[in-house]
C-alpha cells in the first residue's frame, strides 16, 4: 500500500544448530569399580555427576532482512520533504524499520494559549484521536493495529497502565458494516488530563504511531519501554490533518469534557 519495493536476504540455516553442554547425576551399577570412594565395588545405584551435550537443530528457523527502495515513490517525495509546520494531507506507516508517524498534538498553541486552558479547570471525559484510512491507496494488506507511543523517551503513555483493564489506548482497526477498514482510533484521556490539568501539569511531549507488535504489550509496571523491532511487514496510508476544516476525515483530537461550575 506505500508503493514500495523491497529486497529480502535470507540466511541459509539448514545446517545450522546449536549444543547445550551440561552435567548430571546418572544412578550407575558398581563393577569393579569403587565409584563412591568407600572402599566397595560392588554398591548398586551410585550417582555419576556424568558430562552430557544435548544438540538443538534449527534447519526450520530463518532469519531475512528487509532492504527499502522508495526511489521514484510518492512515499519518497514526503520523506523528503516533511512539513513539520502544518502537518501532512497523508502519513504513512509501516513496520519492519519503514516509517512512523510523528504527532505534536498542542504546537499550535503558545504557552500563554495553553495555559489559558489549563486555567479552564475542565475534567476530560475522553480524549480521542482517529486516523482515517485513505481509500485513495491500495491498502488490502494493512496492520490490524496501530500503536501509539511516547516519542520523546521511547515509552509508554499513562493510558497503557491506567486503562489496562478495559480498552487500554485501542488502536485497532475499526470496519464499517461491508468489513471495509475505516480508521484507527486511540484513546488517549489520561495522558492528556495530565497535560491540562491547573496544578502541576505534565510537560508536552511528541507521540509517535507505528504498526503493532505483540512485544508493545506490557508485562508489568516496570515495562515501559516501547521496543523498536518487528517482523510484521504490514503497512497503511492514513489521511493527515492538512486537509480542509470540513474534511470528515481529517485527523484530528477530539476532547470531551465538563466545564466547572465555578
Amino acid at each position: 500500500g506505500l508503493g514500495d519495493v523491497y529486497k529480502r536476504q535470507t540466511l541459509d540455516l539448514s545446517q545450522a544448530g546449536f549444543t547445550i553442554y551440561y552435567t548430571n547425576e546418572i544412578l550407575t551399577d558398581e563393577q569393579g569399580v569403587d565409584l563412591n570412594n568407600d572402599g566397595d565395588t560392588d554398591d548398586l545405584q551410585v550417582p555419576v555427576k556424568t558430562r552430557q551435550t544435548a544438540f538443538f537443530p534449527i534447519s526450520a528457523l530463518r532469519a531475512g532482512s528487509y532492504k527499502r527502495d522508495y526511489t521514484g515513490s510518492l512515499v519518497q517525495t514526503e520523506f523528503n520533504n516533511p512539513d513539520m509546520v502544518q502537518g501532512k494531507e497523508r502519513l504513512y506507516v509501516q513496520a519492519n524499520g519503514g516509517s512512523e508517524v510523528e504527532l505534536d498534538l498542542f504546537s499550535a498553541l503558545t504557552d500563554e494559549q495553553l495555559n489559558e486552558l489549563r486555567a479552564q479547570n475542565w475534567l476530560i471525559n475522553a480524549a480521542i484521536v482517529d486516523f482515517y484510512i485513505d481509500s485513495d491507496f491500495d491498502n488490502d494488506d494493512i496492520p490490524n493495529r496501530l500503536y501509539m507511543y511516547n516519542a520523546e523517551n521511547n515509552s509508554i503513555i499513562l493510558d497503557v497502565v491506567s486503562e489496562a483493564r478495559t480498552f487500554g489506548i485501542d488502536g485497532n482497526v475499526d470496519r464499517d458494516d461491508d468489513g471495509n477498514a475505516t480508521k484507527y482510533q486511540f484513546l488517549i484521556t489520561d495522558y492528556i488530563s495530565e497535560i491540562l490539568k491547573m496544578e502541576d501539569p505534565r510537560s508536552l511531549s511528541k507521540l509517535a504511531v507505528k504498526t503493532f507488535h505483540p512485544t508493545d504489550n506490557i508485562i508489568s509496571a516496570l515495562d515501559t519501554i516501547v521496543k523498536d523491532f518487528s517482523w510484521n511487514p504490514r503497512g497503511i496510508v492514513l489521511k493527515g490533518n492538512n486537509l480542509p476544516l470540513t474534511d470528515p476525515e481529517r485527523l484530528r483530537l477530539r476532547i470531551y469534557y465538563t466545564e466547572d461550575p465555578q
